[in-house]
């Protein structure tokens, strides 16, 4: 069973700025546990939603083991709304009660509780791999795929779809992934260049691969959790990169005010620099 989360935003643009001065404001959250969630549920809200704004309307979902993080913006090109833009608003809100009503529990739904995916994910040293996919989708099946045939195992830490309708239609994937045992398997990044360069070829570049040393890993994200105040089980990882002698990494805490924490750090994990950013 799974977790879903469902945040419903209103994005309205000043096409007639010359900036395209944009405002962000929330209209609904949803936080339903022991649900079964599929891609079929995930389609099947996309479509509810669509149907009911018609274009104009950005769909993007994190999966975090079985946690589902759902963000839906609703894209109006005034800052000043018509009736019409209320009743629009007002119709998929509707769509959206009535969609998580039917997968609400009979029993009273709990809120889903903090998790220790990462904890229990970097457990030993390893790689994280990222790889990304502009206007498109297919890159983590295709990488898992690669994986998965050189007997490489491996565990998901994130998986990232974000579908835009409006005009010409697009989106993007990405997904994060971490190779354990790399030391006592011999799995070394020239392996996986190797590896990657002769499946994906020039398209290498929207993969990288980092070494991460899990102990000052964990020990680094309960220091950011502790100067953020927040819990530390709660920082999602985004990503994780070597940029010459210093380590950046960014986390996201999901929920109705999304927060990223991006922090720069030396090659020993010391906090260098810390930003973060609420939306």
């Amino acid at each position: 069973m799974s977790n879903l989360f469902f945040g419903l935003y209103l994005e309205k643009m000043d096409w007639n700025s010359d900036d395209y001065k944009t405002e962000v404001t929330h209209l609904k959250a949803f936080e339903i546990a022991d649900v079964l969630v599929t891609e079929k549920t995930i389609n099947d809200l996309h479509i509810e939603i669509i149907q009911a704004k018609g274009d104009w309307l950005n769909f993007n979902t994190n999966v975090v083991e079985e946690n589902y993080y759902i963000q839906t913006n609703l894209i109006f090109h005034s800052m000043d709304l018509s009736e019409e833009d209320e009743q629009i608003i007002n119709k998929v809100i509707g769509k959206c009660e009535s969609f998580f009503q039917v997968l609400k529990r009979l029993d009273a739904a709990t809120r889903p509780s903090n998790f220790e995916l990462l904890d229990k994910i970097l457990d030993e040293d390893g790689f994280v791999i990222k790889a990304h996919e502009g206007g498109g989708w297919g890159v983590a099946e295709d990488l898992t795929q690669l994986l998965s045939s050189q007997n490489m195992s491996f565990k998901t830490i994130r998986h990232q779809k974000s579908r835009f309708d409006g005009g010409a239609s697009g989106g993007f994937e990405e997904i994060l992934l971490f190779i354990g045992g790399a030391a006592s398997s011999g799995i070394t990044w020239d392996i996986l260049k190797g590896l990657f360069t002769n499946r994906f070829g020039i398209e290498l570049e929207n993969i990288k691969a980092t070494f991460v040393d899990s102990m000052r890993f964990k020990q680094l994200r309960r220091n950011i959790a502790d100067r953020i105040v927040e819990d530390h089980k709660d920082l999602i990882l985004i990503d994780f990169y070597n940029q010459e002698s210093e380590i950046i990494c960014e986390f996201k805490i999901y929920g109705i005010i999304e927060k990223t924490i991006t922090v720069l750090c030396d090659s020993e994990y010391q906090i260098k620099e810390l930003k973060l950013e609420r939306k």
